[in-house]
């Protein structure tokens, strides 16, 4: 059965037939179109800023604050459109001009590749606890559908069918037992779990306790532990905004690359199945486009597969947890020494050329991926 992305908690709905979801767009941004037009354009590039950064105090850099006042330089274009029975101001930026700004600053960036998370939401309410669908009148008087669409991070909610509901029950989610939660996700295809709970505390004031969990690449029989946990309380028409900034803030820090002016790495991946030149130019082409390399280099190619040399604006093991997220390659095997630098210029060829003159402890693993597509 099919699943619905929600790109918000309810909002925005898709199709979900992979893993990493593409944000598209992450440069545009709209705001409200009764703004004066200078003002608008200053909070479409916060918008932006905050999204490609992943940070929300991306905007309190002291590089960042003093290009506010130069907001035209980075700017595309700009335009009116009517949607939802409202009319935006729809902003586009210049994505190299924005990133060099963030690596001049010192800020990371978070590529357009992201991790589908799937949320198991808990609530209790006069004693009674139940799961959140999407229908849940709590999603719809929120109002949360800006929030992650500004963010750019995709989140789905289980359909809670009856498939769902035979393995998961709102104590499971209330008591922090993420088995099964775990288990009923395997369906959904997301790369990372959220399990919360929100109660009331008296008054106007809710209490709301959050955990994130990996699910890409878990081993059956490991005990779960969550990569994540925080809480936070608040009157309900702002805890659950916040909830959501929150959690973008924290997923950026994780997957979001610091990247320099400069080439800071280099590194070899080989990718098999590439069994003609227009798979080779997709492969270059993919790599190429992630956030944090500077130039992608093909150094050879056989029947079956291609060795290409990326270098990098960032450290190569930020380089490797992007290249995870992307659902076009297929990991083939473990590597704990990838081959970067200098070092990555040593090919197969020669050590074996240099046979015992290299131990094996000392040979380094060149990355090696199956093509998807």
């Amino acid at each position: 059965m099919s699943c619905r992305v929600v790109l918000l908690l309810l909002a925005l709905l898709s199709p979900l037939h992979s893993l990493a979801t593409e944000v598209a767009n992450l440069y545009t941004a709209r705001v409200d179109a009764s703004l004066k037009l200078e003002t608008g354009l200053s909070q479409g590039f916060d918008q932006v800023l905050v999204r490609v950064s992943g940070q929300r105090n991306a905007l309190s850099n002291a590089l960042v604050m003093a290009q506010k006042s130069s907001v035209r330089q980075y700017l595309v274009q700009y335009g009116y459109i009517d949607e939802g029975g409202k009319r935006w101001l729809e902003v586009t930026f210049n994505q190299e001009a924005v990133d060099r700004l963030l690596r001049q600053a010192n800020l990371p960036i978070w590529g357009s590749l992201r991790p589908m998370t799937i949320v198991w939401l808990a609530t209790e309410q006069n004693f009674e606890r139940e799961l959140v669908s999407e229908q849940s009148p709590l999603l719809a008087e929120a109002n949360l559908a800006d929030v992650l669409r500004q963010r750019g991070v995709p989140m789905m909610l289980p359909l809670l069918d009856l498939d769902d509901i035979m393995l998961v029950d709102a104590a499971d989610i209330w008591g922090n037992f993420p088995m099964p939660a775990i288990q009923a996700s395997a369906r959904y295809s997301a790369d990372q779990m959220v399990m919360a709970k929100l109660y009331q505390l008296g008054g106007e004031q809710y209490q709301l306790q959050w955990s994130v969990y990996q699910l890409a690449d878990m081993q059956p029989n490991t005990i779960a532990k969550a990569w994540h946990q925080e809480q936070l309380q608040g009157e309900l028409d702002t805890l659950l905004p916040e909830w959501l900034e929150q959690m973008a803030d924290v997923f950026g820090q994780q997957y979001a690359t610091q990247a320099g002016l400069s080439a800071a790495d280099s590194v070899q991946v080989k990718i098999y199945n590439l069994t003609d030149l227009s798979r080779v130019l997709r492969a270059e082409q993919s790599l190429s486009s992630m956030a944090m390399v500077s130039q992608v280099d093909l150094q050879d190619f056989s029947a079956n597969y291609a060795v290409f040399r990326v270098n990098l604006l960032g450290a190569a093991q930020d380089f490797y947890r992007a290249l995870a997220l992307d659902k076009q390659l297929q990991a083939m095997e473990t590597f704990d020494a990838p081959m970067v630098g200098a070092d990555a210029e040593v090919t197969e060829a020669d050590n074996d050329q240099q046979g015992e003159q290299q131990t094996p402890a000392a040979k380094q693993t060149m990355p090696s991926y199956m093509w998807q597509m």
